[in-house]
């Protein structure tokens, strides 16, 4: 199969079930690396690449053939990697144990943000265009998948998956961390995250936490500090309600973002 064939296959793909999205995200991070059967993305002008039917660059803007190739390869690489990042059929209360696997998918498509000259070139090349979002599109899209399947936790079910979720606690979390970026995706009803502490130090909460303690913002030099109790505007509606919290570093993030961005 061809990277085109591939680029054509992802539509018809079942990606709302787990298990296909993970096996779209591999074979996808196969040909993004070059492993696939011929060769690595690419936009043509390469020997050693496979012209692949994308949208290309908005060719208005000054650029050199190299900064045209490379953002045509970031755009291409984009609009693949992206199709993982389905949410057309986000489920209703879903269980742990299904949902766990759903973030298995963002380790392939945060490839992309990873600190590398292929990367960052691609990126600026692309941000000639101050109305392209470039990285940023794909920072927003990331953390929307992320939010919107973890909002769809059951944490009130009384089977434990640990140790992403455990009953008495009604506390889910999920830790994502690659070359990349580093996500924590947390579900939890606002009274018991209260019980936490009035601020809480990622590195300090989740290295202790009761359900799903982890080292991983030992990693960062940032600190990071959230609010544990968050006012709502109608309390009598939202108040008992359980909330979504995500908390994401992109080390690489600042040689990627666009500067010079149209507002409008």
């Amino acid at each position: 199969m061809t990277q085109a064939e591939w680029f054509a296959k992802l539509d018809t793909v079942e990606l709302e079930n787990p298990g296909q999205a993970e096996s779209a995200a591999y074979i996808t991070a196969k040909f993004a690396s070059g492993a696939g059967d011929h060769g690595p993305i690419g936009n043509g002008t390469d020997s050693n690449a496979t012209t692949l039917v994308a949208v290309p660059c908005n060719p208005r803007f000054p650029r050199t053939p190299k900064e045209m190739m490379d953002c045509d390869r970031q755009m291409t690489l984009y609009q693949i990697h992206v199709k993982l990042l389905n949410t057309v059929a986000v489920p209703y209360l879903e269980r742990a144990k299904y949902l766990a696997r759903r973030l298995n998918v963002l380790p392939v498509v945060g490839a992309l943000l990873e600190d590398t000259p292929e990367n960052n070139e691609g990126w600026k090349a692309m941000n000639l265009d101050p109305d392209e979002e470039g990285a940023s599109a794909l920072v927003r899209r990331m953390e929307e998948y992320a939010l919107k399947y973890m909002a769809s936790a059951n944490i009130s079910h009384d089977e434990n998956w640990p140790p992403l979720y455990l009953h008495e606690h009604s506390d889910f979390s999920i830790h994502s961390m690659s070359a990349a970026y580093a996500m924590t995706v947390n579900k939890v009803f606002p009274d018991k995250f209260s019980q936490y502490g009035a601020s809480l130090n990622m590195k300090a909460h989740w290295g202790s936490h009761p359900v799903n303690p982890t080292d991983m913002w030992e990693h960062f030099e940032e600190e990071v500090e959230i609010p544990s109790s968050v006012p709502f505007k109608n309390e009598s509606k939202c108040g008992g309600k359980p909330m979504t919290i995500a908390v994401t570093i992109y080390p690489g993030y600042g040689k990627q973002a666009p500067l010079r961005r149209n507002p409008t």
